[in-house]
Parts: C-alpha cells; sequence; structure tokens
C-alpha cells in the first residue's frame, strides 16, 4: 500500500513539474508539501523511470549553472576561484566565466573544476527528459478537447497530423526565442530566429502554396505563420 502511495506521489509531483517551463529545478526551492515535504526520494523514483533527468549527470552547460545559483552559494564559488565577492551577481557570474575560459600551463580550463564545485553547491536538481516533455507535450496539444462539453466534441486528432506536429516544433522553437529574450541572451535569439528563417527557406513551395490558400483566421495555426512572426 506504501509503494502504491509513494507511486502516486511521484505522478503528482511529475503533472506539477510538467505544467511549469521545462527548465532545471532545485528541489530545495521547490514547495510541494501537499504531495510530500521530501521530494528528492519522489525525483529518485522518476528519474529512475526515465521521466527526469538528474543535474549530476545532465546539468553540463557552465553558464546555465552558474546563473542558477542563489547569490550567497554563487559567492561561495567566486571565493573559491579568488573573484571579487563584492560586485553584482551578472557581474560575477561573467567574471567566473571568463575564468573558466582561461588555460592553466598544461593547456587546460577550469571548466571541469568549476562546473563540479558549481554542482555541489546547486545541491539536487532536475528536469523532465526532453524526448518526455515533447510527448507530453505533442500530446496534449493535439488531444485537448476545444470544447468541454463531451456532447459537442468530435475528437479527429489523426486529421493533418503531420501538419499539427509541426505547428507544434514551430510553438516550440518560438517559445524558445521569448525565453532568452526574457533573459537577455541575444546569441540564443539571433540563433533561433536564423533556424527559424532557414525552416521556412527550405519548405517546398507546394506546401507553402497550401498554407497561403487557408483562410487567415486558420492559417495562423501553421508553423510557416509561426515561423514568419
Amino acid at each position: 500500500m506504501e509503494n502504491i502511495l509513494f507511486i502516486e506521489k511521484a505522478k503528482q509531483l511529475f503533472v506539477k513539474i510538467f505544467i511549469r517551463k521545462r527548465r532545471w529545478l532545485l528541489v530545495e526551492r521547490l514547495n510541494f508539501a501537499n504531495i510530500s515535504r521530501d521530494l528528492l526520494p519522489l525525483f529518485d523514483e522518476l528519474n529512475k523511470v526515465g521521466l527526469v533527468e538528474s543535474g549530476r549527470a545532465g546539468l553540463t552547460n557552465l553558464s546555465e549553472a552558474i546563473h542558477l545559483l542563489h547569490v550567497p552559494s554563487l559567492k561561495l564559488v567566486a571565493k573559491k576561484f579568488q573573484i571579487n565577492i563584492n560586485a553584482g551577481k551578472l557581474d560575477i557570474c561573467r567574471k567566473l566565466l571568463k575564468l573558466s575560459q582561461q588555460k592553466n600551463v598544461f593547456g587546460a580550463t577550469n571548466a571541469t573544476r568549476m562546473l563540479q564545485v558549481v554542482r555541489e553547491h546547486l545541491g539536487p536538481c532536475y528536469r523532465i527528459v526532453e524526448n518526455v516533455w515533447r510527448f507530453f507535450n505533442a500530446v496534449f496539444t493535439l488531444y485537448s478537447p476545444c470544447d468541454m462539453s463531451s456532447s459537442l466534441l468530435l475528437d479527429q486528432p489523426t486529421v493533418n497530423l503531420a501538419s499539427q506536429l509541426l505547428y507544434i516544433m514551430a510553438k516550440e522553437l518560438e517559445a524558445d526565442i521569448a525565453d532568452a529574450m526574457g533573459r537577455a541572451k541575444w546569441t540564443d535569439v539571433y540563433n533561433g530566429a536564423l533556424k527559424a528563417r532557414n525552416i521556412f527557406l527550405e519548405v517546398d513551395i507546394e506546401y507553402r502554396l497550401i498554407c497561403e490558400a487557408i483562410p487567415p483566421h486558420l492559417r495562423r495555426f501553421t508553423d510557416l505563420w509561426v515561423y514568419t512572426r
């Protein structure tokens, strides 16, 4: 019975983190007391079945890891690498990243060692596996009813399935660009826009003409409309 309850709580936790934006979540910052006061065993269970990935293995981007740190932890990391801790958070982050690229007498950088130190200060962190997130996102997009009245619901998720999946991919790219803009990551914004442009230009003329023939109020739900926007 206890094992069944444990699995149910793990499912509830997965739903909670799925409805958030996919990003690294620090266990110590989460407060889901209605599920459990100790979330770590639940995350371990989700990790075991392949639904979430652990920061110990998946968090390999040093810049992303550094920006996850609380200011007190960030200053401890900076102090360890002999960086002035009296500066602002962004300044400390920039100095740490700059230091990580400097090479020692053996030609190696500090990046690997610094990432290890940052992970230690972050503590347990997890995020949903990308393929899992994409799968559930596609399922909810394709199968969610537009009308809550079951008597009026006509479920035809297989109609134009390919075009619907293309639309989902376009919306994901749009969300990534918006997120990068919000965090002032202009290189990522540029790369995202360039990717959208390249995808648009690679579309064959026949598919483009089909999209252009669709009424404007429906055309906005095509992938080409999203890439153009």
